[in-house]
């Protein structure tokens, strides 16, 4: 616990010096309120794609930040190419081997073909109707290529890879990179950016809604550091920390207002009946009930002779009556 709270300390302070990198430069936030202020005024977002986002149900900065990813793409995994398995999907660091060779196959459909090698073999890669990567990726250099592999073993392929140069690992890949639900118009990338620029922004409106002594005694992590590592996780264990803390506040809150509701049903008052003698009740049945039977219709009445308000639900196997 004291190393990841270390590092929640040092991401905070980081972020409380750049909270205003993702605002729109000319642009004042309306209010103070982080829960009210609309997505609208982060950075990249505006108002048409404000209007795509509230479709996915986030209107506000703290609707963003409460949009957890759907699924997780693990960009960590690092493969010489003689290791490759067919179907798998990883990165791959490799060298351009010669200047990527763009062919027009026919309208509408661009090849952008290259080959990238490493000190163990080399890697076929197609992009479709991306011509622009033929000036983007230089022969000689290296890049880190992420994607599924095909074709075979002795002769690898990659379509449409993902790539970023070497010295930039942990932009596209060298990370664990959130998948989000989206809606038409919206992109991955729109999404993250925002999401980001949201985290940044929230300063120190993520406060811990649980009590010090039960994020003690459950060994769980502080607020901020969670909502930050559900959607951008250093590492796999890291990501089950924040996971394990956002479903226990979840379950927190849900019990407690539960309680509370029982505990405002108990301050009202209702009508008190007076409890009946069942014994002309019994025996107009052609049967004699069960101990549990009674038991059952015994408890309701004494509730119904209470003044409280019941809430009873009186359940039996099939056939009991």
């Amino acid at each position: 616990m004291n190393s990841h709270t270390q590092k929640e300390t040092q991401r905070c302070e980081a972020n409380a010096r750049n909270n205003t990198e993702y605002l729109a430069p000319s642009t004042e936030l309306p209010g103070t309120e982080f829960h009210d202020t609309g997505v609208r005024y982060l950075k990249g977002v505006g108002e048409a794609r404000e209007k795509l986002m509230k479709k996915l149900g986030v209107s506000t900065l703290r609707d963003l930040v409460g949009y957890f990813p759907r699924a997780y793409e693990d960009r960590t995994r690092l493969k010489k190419i003689n290791g490759l398995m067919i179907g798998e999907t990883v990165c791959v660091l490799a060298m351009a081997a010669f200047t990527p060779k763009l062919t027009h196959v026919r309208k509408g459909l661009d090849l952008v073909k290259l080959r990238a090698v490493d000190d163990t073999g080399a890697l076929e890669i197609t992009f479709f109707n991306q011509s622009f990567i033929k000036d983007a990726i230089k022969p000689g250099e290296s890049y880190i290529f992420y994607g599924k592999i095909e074709g075979t073993l002795l002769k690898p392929t990659m379509s449409n890879p993902l790539f970023e140069p070497e010295a930039s690992l942990g932009g596209l890949t060298g990370r664990i990179m959130p998948i989000y639900a989206l809606t038409a118009g919206l992109s991955q990338k729109t999404v993250i950016n925002a999401v980001r620029a949201a985290l940044e922004k929230s300063g120190d409106n993520l406060q811990d809604i649980l009590p010090d002594n039960i994020v003690k005694n459950y060994e769980l992590c502080r607020a901020r550091f969670a909502y930050e590592n559900i959607h951008f996780p250093e590492d796999m264990k890291i990501l089950e920390i924040a996971r394990k803390r956002l479903i226990f506040e979840e379950l927190f809150v849900l019990a407690a207002a539960m309680k509370l509701l029982r505990a405002r049903r108990g301050e009202k008052s209702g009508r008190s009946l007076e409890t009946p003698d069942f014994a002309a009740f019994y025996s107009a049945f052609d049967f004699e009930p069960t101990g549990a039977q009674k038991r059952a219709i015994e408890e309701a009445a004494k509730d119904m002779a209470s003044q409280r308000p019941m809430s009873r639900l009186v359940q039996g196997d099939g056939g009991s009556g």
